[in-house]
């Protein structure tokens, strides 16, 4: 009697029973590290100084987001090596392809510096009133790549940092208003 049928059954099993394991330890992964950023930033909201405490929470929400694509990257790569599938060349392929997009997208490197440096120097966060690149509202949003600013008319403008030369942030440090 030919046994081959059940050992390719038995292997089969055993490899979706290491994918499970390996997506389950990738959501623990990822909701241990979500919860702990998100009591980080509950902390924070009790500290005093508003400026302060928006910085930062832009740059953990930021944390979070490239920490969540890298444990998905991850967790592709070791269901396909688990599937059978050489990650070797892949993990080469992808370098390449990134060296290639990194010379070819100029802007888009410009527009994650000139992000990197405004989110770090705090010149815009969550809740303020800027104007930037021509337009004007408050910061709804702030990616790596873009900030998305609510117009008083209710337009939603996502500005690229590529195109921010100069920010004018209204409700930095101090307001004024002008009332007859």
């Amino acid at each position: 009697m030919d046994l081959s049928f059940l050992n390719i059954f038995k292997d089969s099993y055993q490899v979706f029973v290491n994918i499970f394991i390996i997506i389950f330890i990738g959501f623990l992964g990822w909701k241990t590290l979500s919860t702990l950023i998100k009591k980080k930033l509950d902390s924070l909201d009790n500290s005093k100084d508003e400026a302060q405490t928006q910085r930062i929470n832009t740059l953990f929400r930021i944390l979070k987001n490239f920490v969540s694509i890298a444990i998905l990257i991850v967790v592709i790569m070791l269901m396909l090596s688990e599937l059978g599938i050489e990650i070797g060349p892949l993990i080469a392929a992808a370098g390449v392809v990134g060296l290639a997009v990194g010379f070819g997208s100029q802007t888009l490197v410009k527009d994650i510096i000139t992000g990197l440096f405004i989110i770090l120097e705090g010149q815009i966060t969550i809740g303020d009133i800027v104007e930037v690149a021509g337009h004007s509202g408050r910061v709804e949003a702030i990616t790596i790549r873009t900030v998305r600013l609510r117009d008083v008319n209710g337009h939603l403008h996502v500005v690229p940092f590529s195109e921010v030369t100069t920010v004018k942030n209204i409700t930095q440090d101090q307001d004024y208003h002008s009332f007859e």
